[in-house]
C-alpha cells in the first residue's frame, strides 16, 4: 500500500486522513473541461462529482479508522500510565519498608542523624517536585494530544467535507 495512505496506528491513520482530506479538496477545486482524455486511442472522459464522490468514500473510511485509533491509543497510553504508577507505588512502599527498619537501629552518633534528616528533607522535596512536573508534563501532553493529533486532522476532515459538499457524490459513487 501505499506509504501516506498506510493506518496500522495513530500517526499513520492521521497521514491518510489529512492526505485524503487535501485531495479531496484538490478535486473540489479542480476545473475539468468537457473533452475527454486520449490514452492509446482509447478516450476517458472525467466526471468531477464521480471522483470527488470516490475521494469522500475514502475520506469517510480513512475518519473512521483515525477515530478509532485515536480511541485505542488514547486506552493504551491510560494502561500504560496505570502500570508505571503500580511500579512507583510498590518502589515507594519498599523505600518505606526500607526507612521504618533503618529507623528501627539506633544511629551510632548525632551526625549520623544530622545526615539521616538532610537526606529525608531532599528526598521529600524531590518526590513532590517530581510529581508537580510529572503532573505538568501530562497535562501538556495531553493538550498536545487533543488539538494537534485528534481535532485538527478531525477539523480539516470535516473541512474537506463541507467543501466538497460530497455526500451526494459518495452515494452516487457508492450506487
Amino acid at each position: 500500500m501505499y506509504p501516506l495512505l498506510d493506518h496500522d496506528d495513530l500517526q499513520k491513520s492521521r497521514k491518510a486522513l489529512l492526505a485524503t482530506s487535501a485531495l479531496l479538496i484538490i478535486l473540489h477545486e479542480l476545473k475539468f473541461s468537457a473533452g475527454a482524455i486520449d490514452v492509446g486511442g482509447l478516450k476517458f472522459a472525467i466526471d468531477q462529482g464521480v471522483v470527488v464522490g470516490f475521494a469522500t468514500v475514502f475520506l469517510f473510511y480513512f475518519a473512521y479508522v483515525f477515530i478509532l485509533r485515536a480511541v485505542e491509543f488514547s486506552f493504551s497510553t491510560r494502561l500504560d500510565t496505570l502500570k508505571r504508577q503500580l511500579e512507583e507505588y510498590k518502589e515507594r512502599q519498599e523505600e518505606e519498608y526500607k526507612e521504618l527498619n533503618r529507623f528501627q537501629t539506633l544511629f551510632n552518633s548525632k551526625e549520623d542523624m544530622k545526615f539521616d534528616h538532610n537526606r529525608q528533607s531532599f528526598t521529600d522535596f524531590h518526590r513532590r517536585h517530581t510529581y508537580q512536573v510529572t503532573s505538568w508534563l501530562y497535562t501538556v501532553k495531553r493538550v498536545i494530544f487533543l488539538t494537534i493529533d485528534l481535532i485538527l486532522p478531525l477539523a480539516i476532515a470535516a473541512l474537506a467535507f463541507v467543501k466538497g459538499g460530497s455526500v451526494a457524490g459518495a452515494i452516487a459513487f457508492l450506487f
